[in-house]
């Protein structure tokens, strides 16, 4: 016979597969003919861009694209000139990932390692390195089970509370950053567009009754070369981002991180009302990813039985993800860059660029201790004719820690860094690098529980109870209710008999009336 069942859902996220991949890269290329042959390569710099990814069994399809800028120095005339060049290739990569499934959800974040370029002759050059790609798969699952039943006035329910952690799906927004570079008197005027930083910093979102704000401070930095001369110049705007969307599920109590990457950059030199080329359009878009977690409290059955009918249950046991918490930190990174060679000292530092990166994370009691490292790049400026420009490549180490209370080794962790600020200076001949890094963390563990998903009545015969009412002495597991569960009587009848007071426990040799028992 079936019952008027109450249902409810369970949601949860669980993290289902993760992994670290290296992937190669080898790309070769020509110079245009536009432009000299290639003396020496002075500097790289590649921004990698994830375009399109698909989830597999046990595998993830990625589509990616590479920008490549390069710096070089070429002698043109007799005189020795930076020169740059721009290309971009594609990248088409099947990652095995064990536990992978095509509805899953799927982070991923491309870290260059280690790029370089050298020179095959004059007119060609070879780009080749390894780029770590770094994927978390994780699943929002839910199943549902029975919360109660309508006009069961005979069944017993045995219900706890239990917090579930649940999850929403990202909430993507797309924040665009307009702005006018306008370059100063002191430096040259612009003849051509070298190279562009963006880093994101001052981030600050917050969730409202119905809405999501997201606002940031990108600095926007831009290399050029100026015009009559072949002198490098970077300048520099602080971009402010805002958005507000609608999501009508938020609510101020939730938590939630965001993540940020920048998607396009498109720039246009153009005159200012002298005629001179000293101003910089940028227009970029930048996608910030926000996920969204909350606890809630639901009563779930732990047992059920009923006095006057048999009761046939589904009960399922599943592997519930609970988050015990998440948090961030913000670090200052220093370090100096040894500048070896004496005769190209530096004189003076025009950009600065850099990526952190994970390398390591401890999960330790109430905190998770974090690895990292910072990769520099400085271009700087020297006395020397033929090498007036030079550029020095470093890592930094650097560790932090993030409070999260309640952590310990047993559990396990999601992490991810963002570089809020870099700078360079010179200081007593070398360069002096100043980063702010922001380090996100959220520790996980996985329970298991049990739940009713489905209840009937069983057709069988109950077990007759005899009228004679016995005397029961309490063993030391018994609770009322597997009392009254043993006796198919109820708990507010033993409680009524015997003049136990809301919340009594029984206690060990403790004598009950019991009114009635089945027979056995």
């Amino acid at each position: 016979m079936d019952l008027d069942l109450i249902k409810d859902y369970i949601e949860y996220e669980q993290s289902i597969a993760e992994n670290d991949t290296k992937m190669f890269i080898k790309e070769e290329y020509v110079i245009p003919d536009t432009l000299p042959d290639v003396d020496n390569i002075l500097m790289l710099d590649v921004k990698p861009m994830i375009t399109n990814k698909e989830v597999g069994t046990d595998k993830v399809n990625l589509e990616g694209q590479l920008q490549y800028t390069i710096l070089y120095m070429a002698k043109d005339g007799g005189a020795t000139e930076a020169h740059s060049v721009v290309y971009n290739g594609n990248i088409f990569e099947s990652i095995d990932m064990i536990g992978a499934q095509s509805n899953m959800y799927c982070d991923i974040e491309l870290n260059i390692e280690h790029m370089d370029c050298v020179i095959i002759n004059e007119r060609k050059i070879a780009i080749q390195g390894f780029i770590i790609c770094k994927c978390n798969g994780y699943n929002i699952n839910s199943f549902e089970i029975v919360k109660d039943v309508h006009e069961g006035k005979d069944i017993q329910f045995l219900k706890n509370p239990m917090t579930v952690d649940k999850v929403m799906e990202p909430i993507e927004t797309e924040l665009v950053g307009k702005a006018e570079v306008k370059i100063d008197m002191d430096k040259n005027e612009c003849l051509k567009v070298i190279k562009y930083d963006v880093t994101i910093g001052k981030k600050d979102v917050r969730i409202y009754d119905g809405g999501l704000k997201v606002e940031a401070m990108a600095n926007v930095a831009i290399l050029y070369k100026g015009k009559n001369g072949r002198d490098l110049f970077c300048v520099s705007e602080s971009v402010p981002l805002y958005k507000e969307v609608t999501v009508d599920e938020l609510k101020p109590n939730m938590e939630y991180f965001t993540e940020f990457e920048v998607q396009s950059f498109e720039y246009d030199v153009r005159q200012d009302d002298m005629g001179e080329n000293r101003v910089i359009d940028v227009e970029f878009v930048v996608k910030a990813i926000t996920h969204v977690m909350y606890k809630e409290e639901v009563e779930v059955i732990q047992d059920v039985y009923c006095p006057t009918k048999l009761l046939n249950m589904d009960i399922k046991e599943n592997n519930i993800n609970v988050i015990q918490g998440h948090g961030y930190t913000e670090s200052l990174v220093k370090g100096d860059i040894d500048v070896k060679n004496d005769d190209l000292k530096p004189i003076k530092v025009i950009m600065t660029t850099g990526n952190a990166s994970i390398t390591d994370k401890n999960i330790k009691n109430d905190k998770i201790e974090i690895e990292g490292l910072l990769k520099v790049d400085v271009l700087y400026s020297t006395e020397d004719e033929e090498q007036y420009l030079v550029t020095v490549e470093d890592e930094i180490p650097f560790s932090c820690k993030v409070d999260i209370a309640g952590t310990n080794p047993n559990m396990q962790a999601n992490a991810n860094i963002s570089l809020e600020m870099i700078e360079g200076s010179l200081e007593a001949g070398n360069v002096s690098i100043r980063a702010i890094v922001k380090v996100h963390c959220k520790v996980y563990y996985n329970i298991k529980n049990k739940f009713v998903v489905n209840m009937a009545i069983n057709d069988g015969e109950v077990p007759e109870k005899k009228a004679s009412i016995i005397i029961y002495v309490v063993q030391p597991e018994d609770t009322l209710w597997s009392i009254a569960k043993k006796y198919l009587t109820t708990v507010d009848e033993i409680m009524k008999i015997n003049e136990l007071a809301e919340g009594e426990e029984v206690k060990p040799s403790q004598k009950l009336i019991i009114p009635g028992r089945a027979t056995v």
